[in-house]
Parts: structure tokens; sequence; C-alpha cells
């Protein structure tokens, strides 16, 4: 596959993945989610000097302080331990990325074992174990584990990503959609053989690269936005 033809799947990740980051966002756990994690955001910034806020986002960001102080206080009376308020601000952030990768994995990784018997469960485990395949170890686990897991544990997810960062939608070889998870270096391959079975233009091709880029960028986004915006309107 030449460079040129390389950028091909490229290209024609870049709207499915802008789409499927936003998917990842928008919901009713994700956007309240988002809009917490941006305020989060912008308040760290804020303690360390990289923005200064003004207007109505000072209101904003002392009604979150005062909900996340509320939190503390009643999680001190029952474990007699404060825990600094940053600390609750840096796992709102985490959150968020958790959820987005979560929702954004939910046709690939986030299946599960739902379908599989115990013994069937055991050997995905040993195999992924084996091998070192994450996808494969999570295919293990049971849904509601899963969930969770993904959500705590997202950056093993995006290191994988690295590594396995297509992800290519379409019509298979008996007509039926599938969803096959594609390495970085064998994409040629793949594009080649799909190419020959004439269903290249019917695929659509996700990069879970661009995906995470773009929920980082719409994070940073926001709280630079929210800031500039209430400057400006100060």
């Amino acid at each position: 596959m030449s460079d040129t033809e390389t950028l091909r799947p490229l290209a024609l990740s870049f709207w499915p993945s802008l789409r499927r980051a936003l998917a990842g966002i928008v919901g009713l756990v994700g956007l309240p989610l988002f809009v917490l994690a941006a305020t989060s955001a912008l308040k760290l910034l804020s303690g360390g000097g990289v923005v200064t806020p003004s207007g109505w986002v000072t209101v904003l960001l002392d009604w979150q302080a005062a909900a996340l102080d509320w939190v503390v206080t009643q999680a001190a009376q029952w474990t007699q331990w404060r825990i600094p308020q940053a600390w609750l601000d840096i796992a709102l952030i985490w959150l968020f990325f958790g959820n987005a990768t979560a929702r954004a994995e939910r046709e690939e990784l986030a299946q599960g074992a739902s379908g599989l018997t115990l013994r069937e469960r055991l050997s995905e485990l040993w195999s992924g174990l084996r091998h070192l395949r994450l996808d494969t170890l999570l295919n293990a686990l049971p849904t509601p584990v899963l969930a969770v897991l993904l959500r705590v544990g997202w950056p093993l997810v995006a290191l994988h990503r690295l590594v396995q960062p297509w992800v290519v939608e379409g019509p298979g070889p008996t007509g039926d959609t599938i969803s096959t998870s594609v390495w970085r270096k064998d994409l040629g391959e793949f594009h080649d053989m799909v190419s020959n079975a004439g269903v290249w233009d019917q695929q659509t091709v996700y990069d879970h690269r661009q995906v995470l880029l773009w929920q980082v960028l719409f994070g940073i986004g926001t709280s630079f936005g929210i800031n500039a915006l209430s400057a400006a309107l100060a």
C-alpha cells in the first residue's frame, strides 16, 4: 500500500472518528460529566496560573467548588479523612475520558462475555494473558465488570489503540454488517483484501487515535472557550 493509498483510509476515518468522539460525549451521563470535567479543568488551569477567570465563569467555578466541598465534607464524616478537592477535579476529568472511551468502544471492546460459557470465558482469559492481548482479556469479562473497568482503566485502552487503532464497519464475506478491529501494520493488507472483494467503498473507517484526540481537544477547547466567552461578556 503506497503512501498515497495510506492517506485514503486516514481521510475516510476523519468524519466517522469525529462523530464517534461526539457520540461518546453526548448522553444523559456523558454530557453533564463533560461539563463538570471542563469546569474542573478550568479550575485547575486557573489554580496553576494558566488562565485568569473573570465574569460569570467565576460564579460557575464558585458553585462547583461549593458542591465539591459538600461532597468532601460528607465523605469526611464517613471516612474521617478529608480528600483534597483537587483530587475530585482530577477524578471528574478521569471519569469523563473513561465514560467517553467506554461509549466509543461499545461496538468493539465493550461487548464482554455475555454470550460465553464459563469454560469459554476462562479460555479467553488465558489466551489474553498468554498473548498479552487486551481485547481478548476484556472479552473474557462479564459486561457489568467490563463497563466499570473501561471507565477506570481507560489509559490501557488508549495504549492498545495506538497499535490497533482501526475499526472498519461494513459488509463482511457473507453480506452481513460486521465490525473489525485492524492492527496498524495490517491496514494495507486489510484494505487490499476488502478492495478485491469490491466492498471497500461500502466500509466506514474509524481511527480511535483520532477519537481520543478529539475528546482531549473538546475538553481543553471548552475550558478555554468558556473562559474567553466570560471575559468577552464581562
